[in-house]
């Protein structure tokens, strides 16, 4: 049996969201298959957790407190993009 990758990410951001529709449904399939990326690889060989929040960026950040520092700090927001490959890397 072969499983095409972009079948099951889309089979799983169907079953998960497609309820959610306040947000752009192009960035929330992106949301899903780096967090199943980050499931399936971990991070250094370890298996890691992680939490997205997608929605109003100023209503979660007014209600969230930074534990860690922000390795995307001071950079401007056209290249913090879940699309950007090399974002994508960085955040993993």
């Amino acid at each position: 049996m072969v499983l095409k990758m972009d079948e099951i990410y889309y089979d799983l951001y169907n079953d998960v969201c497609t309820k959610i529709t306040e947000v752009n449904p192009e960035t929330l399939y992106e949301v899903v298959v780096l967090a199943v990326e980050i499931a399936r690889e971990g991070r250094e060989g370890r298996k890691i957790g992680t939490m997205f929040v997608v929605g109003d960026t100023e209503e979660v950040l007014n209600r969230s407190k930074c534990l860690i520092l922000d390795p995307l700090y001071g950079h401007p927001n056209e290249v913090k993009s879940i699309y950007d490959f090399n974002l994508r890397e960085t955040v993993k």
